[in-house]
């Protein structure tokens, strides 16, 4: 009770007090370390578990290599569930979770083959949470082949299946990919979301696809109901600023309810240059040294827009 509410010191005096000590107290103890970062006081738990002749079990584990992976510890993480094999300690679906995050976070794409293997021989690739879990680690290590086979084997997918796969799809320059994949989620009848839009978005900018980008921006609003936050106005932005479709831009720029966006106004900025129009650049240029006077960059394309 004391771990999960915050107090570690309570819960550890609570722990040494008790006179008889189970595998359930244990692994409290450890999780609520584990769960508040402090990995060295739940490492020497853990390893202390023995000399008071408890075994550790698979709950054991999992929160130590959870708990690794949360402090940004993926290594320690992916060598502790290296370690449970050799004990033969029987991983299970959380196991198998912790350990794909952990090698996602680090690319570490080659040990996350060999947990999928491991994955895929136990049967339980086809759990939902399992297989989005891989996807994300599969584009997370630059493997997109892998993960767009993963999720054509999934029996179910949901949205955030899609969503990882699209997002990794655009995060690696692979856009008209990441569009056929989001009409192919569309028919499916899952409904895309915030996320979604992002790299839907992003995709159409990268590609110049500017009537296109209009209608996915209109339709996650009348068709979806998602408002758009400033990142879809800033794809908008730019999207129509580098197409030369600058008033558009601005009005688009004018749309977002707080005109403190200064990623908007450099971007538009930039445009203005890149088109020729000093004016437009010069009223960007006022507005991003309204918000931010240090930004080195700007003074240099208003000058380069003079010189021009």
């Amino acid at each position: 009770m004391y771990g999960k509410c915050g107090s570690i010191a309570e819960a550890q005096d609570v722990f040494n007090k008790l006179s008889s000590k189970n595998i359930v107290t244990w692994n409290a103890m450890i999780t609520a370390y584990c769960e508040h970062g402090k990995m060295i006081c739940a490492q020497e738990l853990f390893d202390t578990m023995g000399n008071n002749f408890i075994q550790q079990n698979v709950i054991s584990w999992n929160a130590m290599i959870s708990g690794y992976t949360k402090c940004n510890k993926a290594f320690a993480s992916i060598e502790l569930y290296q370690r449970m094999q050799y004990r033969n300690i029987k991983p299970d679906a959380v196991t198998y979770l912790c350990a794909l995050k952990a090698c996602a976070s680090v690319g570490a794409l080659v040990n996350g083959r060999i947990v999928h293997k491991k994955i895929h021989a136990c049967g339980l690739d086809s759990t939902l949470a399992i297989g989005n879990t891989l996807i994300d680690m599969y584009c997370k290590c630059c493997s997109l082949k892998e993960a767009l086979e993963v999720l054509s084997a999934m029996p179910q997918r949901d949205v955030i299946s899609w969503g990882a796969v699209i997002g990794g799809l655009t995060q690696h320059s692979r856009y008209e990919l990441a569009l056929q994949c989001f009409q192919d989620m569309q028919e499916e009848g899952i409904r895309p979301v915030y996320d979604t839009y992002v790299s839907v978005l992003t995709a159409c900018k990268c590609l110049k696809h500017v009537d296109e980008g209009y209608y996915y921006f209109k339709s996650m609003q009348e068709k979806h109901g998602i408002k758009p936050g400033m990142v879809h106005f800033n794809c908008m932005i730019d999207l129509l600023g580098h197409a030369g479709s600058l008033h558009e831009a601005v009005r688009m720029l004018h749309m977002i309810p707080s005109l403190s966006n200064l990623q908007g106004w450099m971007s538009l900025l930039t445009a203005s240059k890149k088109f020729g129009n000093t004016e437009l650049a010069y009223a960007c240029f006022d507005q991003v040294v309204r918000l931010d006077p240090s930004i080195s960059s700007s003074y240099v394309i208003m000058s380069s827009a003079y010189n021009n």
